[in-house]
């Protein structure tokens, strides 16, 4: 129901070319404009560029949306450039910018606060090297996974990230192995369904069994307010020391590596019990107090991640294999976690009196 003109002005020449001078997309007050040369010929050649007009004229009229409909975007801003000599696009040279938003005309002009979700993706590429930088906020995690058939998102929530990577496109196997960058990443407010790491260790704990009736982990998931760390990439090696999750069943966590090519997790988390439901976990047997240093009186249990990502082998460590100090991950997950759970010492029960024999 929305008026959309679509023009074109330009030549079909005899040697299987075809030239467009000028060529316009219009959904007002959205325009999207184009230009460029494609021949079929052997070998064949592309040359274009595409741009939406300033101000207003990357804003779609009310009620269109871009994309999946939980990303709510109703601005799209192009500018993007590209040439190559034959259909193999990971040869071409391309430049470029892509930027959506839910922002409105209204929003640029009231003092409304109006809750902004927004992407933006920027691209270099020239002899089969690609850059690409990503910057995403308030975006529904949910809507940029593959869904699986009817099962529920294995993660949701909202989620900010940025991050800036580059790679060589020879091949999928030479990309993975040459990705290289760093980033951060930010996800609020959502449930994680219990994939093979998670699943093992709350298992050891016991926690779905000591929560049941209050929490339904193994359908619902794992309810989290925050899930918050950087990371960096060398080569295929995905690397970070701050990976930190803040439910209200524990607090979770992690400082290792996932190998991308072949899939390998080597890791260590931990976890806390405390939260709303502290007072029905803090007892699990495997919950131990570190009684040295800075981090005298955490409540926490260690483990190891080996292994490949979908069968991993998730061991538990005792804090008593520690007596001669933190070492390695094992340091950095446990400062992670002392920043996450601020815990007093806890103090020393009264022991009941015992009642008199009668």
């Amino acid at each position: 129901g929305v008026p959309a003109v679509v023009e074109a002005k330009g030549t079909i020449r005899e040697d299987k070319a075809i030239k467009m001078t000028k060529g316009t997309l219009s959904i007002p007050p959205y325009t999207l404009e184009a230009q460029g040369q494609l021949s079929w010929s052997d070998p064949p050649s592309i040359r274009g560029f595409f741009q939406t007009e300033s101000g207003t004229g990357a804003m779609l009229p009310q009620g269109v949306i871009i994309g999946d409909g939980r990303l709510n975007l109703s601005s799209l801003g192009i500018t993007w450039g590209l040439e190559g000599k034959n259909w193999d696009w990971t040869t071409w040279s391309m430049k470029g910018k892509i930027e959506g938003s839910n922002r409105s005309p209204e929003s640029t002009t009231s003092n409304a606060k109006e809750e902004i979700q927004s992407a933006s993706f920027q691209w270099v590429q020239k002899n089969q090297k690609g850059k690409g930088e990503l910057a995403l906020k308030g975006v529904p995690i949910e809507s940029l996974l593959a869904p699986r058939s009817a099962d529920p998102p294995s993660l949701t929530g909202t989620t900010s990230m940025k991050t800036a990577l580059h790679m060589k496109l020879e091949s999928p196997e030479l990309l993975q192995a040459s990705l290289t960058g760093k980033g951060n990443v930010q996800i609020q407010k959502g449930r994680i369904q219990t994939g093979p790491v998670l699943s093992k260790i709350l298992g050891l704990l016991n926690v779905p069994s000591l929560l049941m009736g209050k929490v339904n982990l193994l359908e619902e998931g794992l309810p989290f307010d925050e899930l918050k760390g950087s990371f960096s990439i060398d080569k295929g090696l995905l690397t970070t020391k701050d990976l930190a999750l803040k439910s209200p069943v524990l607090k979770l966590t992690a400082a290792g590596s996932y190998d991308l090519p072949t899939e390998g997790l080597d890791g260590m988390i931990a976890v806390s019990p405390f939260g709303a439901y502290s007072n029905l976990l803090k007892d699990i047997p495997l919950f131990g107090l570190l009684m040295k240093g800075e981090r005298k009186g955490l409540l926490t249990a260690l483990f190891e991640v080996k292994g490949p990502r979908t069968k991993p082998e998730v061991t538990y460590l005792p804090l008593e294999s520690f007596a001669g100090g933190l070492k390695g991950l094992a340091q950095f997950t446990i400062d992670v976690l002392t920043n996450v759970v601020t815990l007093p010492l806890p103090e020393k029960k009264t022991p009941e009196p015992i009642s008199p024999s009668k």
